[in-house]
């Protein structure tokens, strides 16, 4: 069979089964991850870097460049309901964050954990009830 008709029949098929190959997707992607569990890290990381290369690779308060204390910073906060939003903390919330990048978006900057978590606590973007024992353990 010609490639071309080959093609249009499996996308006939597709059309009318639509329930039968998001099944064998699923199988063939678990299968997949249980063979290469690295893929999925390293595609990850690469796109954090490249993230990371788009904010420009240093915390925007203080400068520190060094990657492993590097965080991804939403300007006006909001980044915990995002990640809630996308059921994912990982890949799709990364391309999520890349793709707005790609389109200009300044809704992100990178922060080091330190200048990130004095955001967090200046802004008063914790709950009321962490920041009453937050302020309890720490003060006494």
């Amino acid at each position: 069979m010609h490639p071309s008709v080959q093609r249009d029949a499996d996308k006939r098929y597709a059309d009318r089964h639509p329930d039968k190959i998001r099944a064998k997707n699923r199988r063939f992607m678990t299968k997949y991850r249980k063979e290469h569990p690295e893929a999925r890290t390293e595609s990850i990381w690469r796109k954090k870097k490249r993230i990371f290369d788009l904010l420009g690779g240093k915390c925007y308060s203080c400068g520190e460049s060094d990657w492993r204390c590097l965080q991804i910073d939403h300007v006006n906060g909001g980044g915990n309901q995002q990640k809630k939003r996308l059921h994912s903390a990982n890949e799709k919330y990364y391309n999520f964050i890349l793709k707005e990048l790609q389109f200009g978006s300044k809704n992100y900057q990178l922060l080091c954990a330190n200048c990130n978590w004095k955001k967090f606590y200046e802004n008063n973007e914790i709950s009321t009830k962490h920041m009453a024992t937050i302020l309890k353990v720490m003060s006494g």
